[in-house]
């Protein structure tokens, strides 16, 4: 019972691989990101405001880490933005591997000097090849077969550091207030007013919303809502996986697993390039993933 966590973060990461590969298909269509993220997270409130109403209620709402889980998911809903945009240069064996490199890292960071979370030697080796799994899969020839791979490694590093950020609030959230349904309620919540704010900003959505009834409008809202379906259980079992008890830093990392799906289905579906070195990677992300139990 008490590695309960650990469950919840292993199917977190599962489940969160598939709205990571739509972010993928969502690139290669060149959907407008803000507005996709947007129909994603309208899904999630859809599916979520209910839920929470008849399971929670509203008499133990906490109104403070409310606002704060809200602005997690304004940050969320700006690290999916960037998150299309960067996999529009890059392939996903690039940027997922990548970007799970540099934002454990800051998540380390996070739980040592904000949670004072500490590790065993074999949870140490564990986290310790959980990140560095990635260097496996980049090598040289790489920037060639990549479109714009300078500002592919950018993006990266901006997603990967907000990536850190919304997991240490959420932590932060789920140690002061423990109704996940109202919690992943209130991050939606600010994902759905994120992606607003940005898509106005950036061309106004009412054009944007005029032009997508013109131009693919069934797969384009099918596949954000789909994503955003997922991506709320996916997200449900995460912060659950905190709640429970889960340290930071782990639960973080094998989250961080989750980029095996994208790739593998990009591998399949957009014939990215693979060879042996990459398979190797993989298989000693399922060797990290042990040692974390």
């Amino acid at each position: 019972m008490d590695k309960m966590w650990l469950l919840y973060a292993v199917f977190a990461a599962i489940l969160a691989g598939i709205p990571s590969f739509i972010l993928k298909v969502a690139a290669q269509r060149k959907y407008n990101s803000e507005v996709f993220i947007f129909f994603g997270a309208l899904a999630s409130i859809i599916i979520l405001i209910p839920t929470a109403l008849i399971r929670s209620g509203v008499d133990s709402i906490n109104w403070r880490m409310m606002l704060v889980a809200l602005v997690v998911g304004f940050f969320a809903a700006l690290g999916s933005i960037f998150r299309i945009h960067a996999l529009c240069y890059v392939d996903t064996t690039i940027y997922y591997p990548l970007e799970k490199l540099f934002s454990p890292a800051i998540v380390i960071a996070f739980g040592v000097t904000l949670f004072s979370e500490s590790f065993t030697g074999v949870e140490w080796a564990g986290l310790l090849l959980g990140i560095l799994v990635p260097l496996l899969l980049v090598t040289k020839k790489e920037s060639k077969r990549q479109n714009n791979l300078l500002l592919g490694i950018v993006l990266v590093l901006v997603t990967g550091a907000i990536s850190a950020l919304v997991s240490a609030l959420g932590k932060y959230v789920s140690g002061n207030y423990q109704d996940v349904l109202w919690i992943v309620t209130a991050v939606s919540s600010g994902v759905l007013m994120g992606s607003f704010l940005f898509a106005l900003q950036r061309k106004g959505f009412v054009k944007i919303t005029e032009h997508l009834v013109q131009k693919r409008t069934k797969s384009f809202v099918f596949l954000a809502m789909a994503r955003g379906a997922a991506n709320v259980i996916a997200y449900l079992c995460y912060v659950y996986s905190f709640v429970l008890g889960g340290p930071l830093v782990i639960v973080h990392t094998v989250y961080s697993l989750y980029i095996l799906i994208p790739i593998v289905l990009s591998i399949i579906y957009y014939k990215e390039h693979w060879n042996l070195q990459k398979v190797s990677a993989i298989g000693l992300s399922f060797v990290a993933l042990f040692l974390l139990q």
